[in-house]
């Protein structure tokens, strides 16, 4: 009975002693694990205002840089508004006009000086016109082109066109062409475009209005991403 009651009273002071130490291991992991997590905490909290602190710098940097790309892209275009302003001289305002609107250059010709009524021939007074602004446009490489054919908005029906947009394209196509094929300039650099009388300049209640919304808009675009858009050919 006595060695009984040892053997129990040893077997419990055995599995008090395990006990301690199993809480005390215990013990010491949550401190380890408390020590890591706010390790992590800080770690990641660093991260985080590092990582607000990257973005700031870059839109900063992406607003500079735009910046720097429209004033770039302002200097160019006045630049070529002077060019091309040189070379066409001895046209009337209701003839032929330059324009530099958001850093790209509006060569403004109108259907007076380049086409016959419902035609999309040019004749030859806007010939002239187109092979002096080719070239300017020879000098600037980088220099892209769109070509834009306006009409007004009287109806128009005939064998070859069924109405303004069909013309408009057409004679934005025509003068194109002829950029591209009589006067040598690449033809990845030209886009044609018809707008038919969808983009008016003035009101078409009037036969003034009307005339100037018939007319082929040529818009040049410096392309200033690029390192060579300010390269100028001296030829």
């Amino acid at each position: 009975m006595h060695r009984t009651k040892g053997i129990i009273k040893k077997s419990y002071c055995t599995m008090t002693t395990l006990t301690k130490k199993n809480l005390t291991l215990l013990l010491i992991l949550l401190i380890s694990s408390a020590s890591i997590t706010g390790c992590k905490y800080k770690e990641d909290l660093f991260n985080t205002k590092r990582y607000n602190e990257v973005v700031q710098e870059r839109d900063a940097l992406r607003y500079e840089l735009s910046q720097l790309k429209k004033s770039k892209q302002d200097s160019i275009a006045k630049l070529l508004n002077a060019s091309v302003k040189n070379a066409l001289p001895g046209f009337t305002a209701d003839e032929l006009s330059v324009e530099t609107r958001n850093g790209k250059v509006y060569v403004l010709m109108s259907d007076k000086l380049l086409f016959k009524s419902g035609s999309a021939s040019v004749e030859k007074q806007g010939k002239d016109a187109l092979k002096k602004l080719a070239d300017v446009l020879h000098k600037y490489p980088a220099i892209e082109i769109m070509v834009e054919g306006h009409t007004d908005n009287v109806p128009i029906k005939t064998k070859e066109y069924k109405d303004n947009w069909d013309l408009s394209v057409a004679r934005a196509v025509s003068i194109t062409r002829m950029l591209s094929t009589d006067y040598k300039l690449k033809s990845e650099r030209i886009v044609a475009a018809g707008r038919g009388e969808f983009q008016p300049k003035a009101s078409n209640a009037t036969a003034t209005g009307k005339a100037r919304n018939r007319r082929t808009e040529i818009i040049l675009t410096p392309a200033v991403e690029e390192n060579h858009a300010l390269n100028i050919n001296k030829k």
